[in-house]
């Protein structure tokens, strides 16, 4: 009799003691969203990506992890208006260094125009083609080592968005199985993994070759009155603006079908899981819990995914300036010379400026699918958190 009343009279007092210990170990353990988003930061491995905006910033201390940080507390960083007059001042200082060129330029439409002044009075056809062909070559010279320079910079401005993508996706990726699912992060990281490869053999092996070819062919065909290659030339134009066309429309095409699918996948499995913790005893708590950390991945992945857009329009924005200053430059001096020179020389000027234009179109080709890549894998991995 007295040992059954000691068993239970423990038994009151340990059961007392538990009710007293577990509420305070509930409090300690509870987590804030911003402490479980802090946690979850500390999963992902961002020392690629921060090497990677450490080279593209050019700035001591920016890394790409304060980059995220910093768009989760919904803040865009760095001051817009100092960065918009960074850029003006840039296209000021691009002008300004096309001077030399342009004032070659007029120098040798002007000596062409003499030679034609004289074939008038002296020989007429002889000093006059020996003096444009003269000419026209110097001018040649003269704009295929200016073409080849803005050429160098659209190559330069493909690699650095292929080296943003690759560095990108991995960590990308991780954050969509986070907040996702498996399914969505294997599918779109084939997809991206496609376009990137599609993108760089379809650009780097065919237009920018392509590109080259309709600018030789466009200062070529100016070497005499007789109208050669013009055809050609109109096709190569159109087979690239076709080919960069079927590129955009095949990547994009892609992710929006597996966007289609996969999430919905992911977001069936989730829901399967939610109803069956909420049958079990407790479950109500264990849905709050995962729901809090499902949005902060959710949250992450996001501010990952403009994070990486931030950095591709930065690292093109002044190789785009540099073409656009490029592609104004000539028409501008084409547009003054006409009067006064050969229309010869203006078609051969012409076909400089109509090659930036295709240079810098398959960059912003480029710049738009990549784009619009990270921007579909976003929204459409949302609808798991949405849908719970």
């Amino acid at each position: 009799m007295i040992a059954g009343i000691c068993i239970v009279w423990l038994g009151i007092v340990t059961l007392s003691s538990t009710a007293e210990v577990v509420p305070q170990q509930t409090t300690e353990e509870e987590s804030t969203p911003e402490t479980v988003q802090e946690e979850l930061l500390q999963e992902y491995d961002f020392q690629e990506l921060n090497t990677v905006t450490a080279d593209v910033w050019n700035a001591e201390g920016e890394t790409f992890e304060n980059l995220v940080q910093t768009l989760m507390e919904g803040d865009v960083p760095g001051d817009t208006e100092s960065w918009l007059g960074y850029l003006y001042q840039f296209f000021l200082e691009e002008l300004a260094a096309n001077q030399g060129i342009l004032i070659k330029l007029l120098l040798l439409a002007i000596i062409t125009a003499v030679f034609t002044n004289l074939s008038g009075s002296m020989g007429k056809g002889f000093i006059h083609e020996n003096g444009f062909y003269i000419t026209y070559l110097i001018m040649t010279a003269l704009l295929m080592s200016s073409f080849y320079l803005i050429y160098q910079v659209a190559q330069e401005a493909l690699e650095e968005m292929l080296y943003i993508m690759e560095a990108l996706i991995p960590t990308y990726m991780l954050a969509v199985t986070f907040s996702s699912g498996m399914t969505s992060s294997t599918v779109f990281q084939e997809s991206m993994v496609m376009g990137i490869t599609a993108v760089s053999w379809a650009v780097q092996k065919i237009v920018f070759p392509m590109i080259q070819l309709f600018v030789l062919l466009g200062l070529v065909n100016n070497l005499t009155e007789e109208d050669f290659f013009s055809k050609l030339s109109e096709l190569l134009q159109t087979s690239i603006r076709w080919i960069l066309k079927t590129v955009l429309a095949f990547v994009v095409g892609l992710n929006a079908v597996k966007s289609m699918l996969a999430p919905v996948t992911d977001s069936v499995t989730s829901a399967a899981l939610q109803r069956g913790f909420s049958a079990i005893p407790g479950g109500q708590a264990v849905n709050a819990v995962s729901g809090v950390v499902i949005g902060s991945g959710v949250l992450i992945k996001n501010a990952i995914g403009v994070g990486g857009m931030l950095l591709i329009i930065f690292a093109v924005s002044v190789p785009v300036i540099k073409m656009t200053v490029f592609i104004l430059s000539y028409k501008f001096i084409a547009a003054i010379l006409q009067p006064i020179s050969d229309k010869r020389m203006i078609k051969g000027i012409q076909s400089i400026s109509d090659g930036g234009q295709l240079l810098i179109s398959t960059v912003l080709t480029v710049i738009v699918l990549f784009l619009l890549s990270i921007a579909i894998v976003a929204v459409s991995t949302n609808i798991g958190y949405y849908s719970g």
